[in-house]
């Protein structure tokens, strides 16, 4: 059986926004998953590892049940079940902006066992914004994997005068706080993300961090201005033309925006950022555990299921190495060290 249980009701922001599938928000999820007789080699190699605990998996998330990440870790959770035929729990654990579970996974036996699936709020942000964590954020957990990519864009209401990045920035320059940038809190990835902007236009903008609330209802009516991130549940409204995609805060430009483009096409190539999501384990896990899950989850991330499932919620697969995971942490924690430092963000 495949587990899924919420141990709390609290409302907590996430990075993904709202990314709905036809079962979300159902607090417990229970199926009965079949084995597919293509993946027994998988299956046969679990097996054969040498002290491989007999227990269920149980992975982790730090956001509540019914947000974007549950529709993302439950296909996730079941292409694992099915590639090692074992049992898997997934166990959500929202609060104090992800820390409250990376918490559990750091101080959890390094069996294997025990996984996480993080973004980089609870993994670089929190190590920077937090001064009396018990954990290392970073040191205390080792990547398995990435699961996929999510871009980030900049959108502003109809209301701004403006189409493109170059106009943001000369409007912006021309009216300095006039621009409201709402965000989902004080040390989220799009509060950072308005500092960084500013940091490389040269710009000011009136930052304005909301929790939660009446957020979108603001934006949609002008009270505020523009957000930076997952442009996911802003998509009915760009469609509709109450608001602009104007920039990806990316690499590269979107499938689904093909006409929007990358902040380097627009001349700022320093200001990229994008949202990520990995699975993460405990400090100590034996590195054959930790192939061996990297192996079952990329298998299914180059799936064409994977892609179709993933992709419509916004998510890009992204399968690799956990050293390429743990090399984009390291450059995530040099990206935001110095936009923290400099602008003294400290949370309690």
């Amino acid at each position: 059986m495949f587990i899924m249980s919420s141990l709390t009701k609290t409302a907590e922001g996430t990075l993904m926004a709202v990314a709905r599938a036809s079962m979300l928000g159902r607090r417990k999820f229970t199926g009965t998953l079949l084995v597919a007789t293509g993946l027994h080699g998988l299956s046969a190699m679990a097996q054969g590892l040498q002290g491989w605990p007999s227990k269920p998996i149980t992975i982790i998330v730090p956001y509540p049940a019914g947000t974007g990440f549950d529709s993302i870790i439950r296909p996730v959770a079941e292409a694992i079940q099915k590639r090692l035929n074992q049992k898997i729990n997934v166990d959500f654990r929202p609060g104090g902006n992800g820390s409250i579970a990376t918490g559990i996974v750091a101080r959890s036996d390094p069996d294997g066992t025990t996984l996480i699936m993080q973004s980089v709020g609870p993994v670089v942000l929190n190590k920077l914004l937090y001064r009396n964590l018990s954990f290392d954020s970073m040191a205390d957990q080792v990547p398995i994997g990435k699961i996929g990519e999510f871009p980030l864009m900049i959108i502003v209401n109809d209301q701004v005068p403006v189409r493109n990045l170059q106009e943001l920035v000369a409007y912006a320059k021309a009216n300095p706080g006039k621009l409201n940038q709402s965000n989902a809190g004080i040390g989220s990835q799009a509060h950072l993300t308005a500092l960084m902007m500013e940091r490389v236009a040269g710009i000011k903008l009136n930052i304005v961090p909301y929790g939660s609330g009446s957020r979108l209802s603001d934006f949609l009516s002008g009270r505020t201005d523009m957000v930076s991130e997952t442009p996911t549940q802003y998509l009915p409204y760009i469609a509709s033309g109450k608001l602009r995609a104007i920039a990806v805060l990316g690499s590269k430009r979107v499938a689904f925006l093909p006409n929007v483009p990358t902040s380097a096409e627009a001349g700022f190539p320093a200001m990229s950022t994008e949202g990520w999501c990995a699975l993460f384990g405990p400090r100590g896990i034996p590195d054959e555990r930790i192939r061996l899950l990297n192996r079952v989850l990329n298998d299914y991330l180059r799936s064409d299921e994977a892609k179709d499932i993933l992709g419509r919620l916004g998510l890009s697969p992204a399968p690799g190495t956990p050293e390429q995971m743990a090399e984009l942490v390291a450059r995530e924690h040099s990206l935001w060290e110095p936009i923290v430092r400099d602008n003294n963000i400290v949370l309690k």
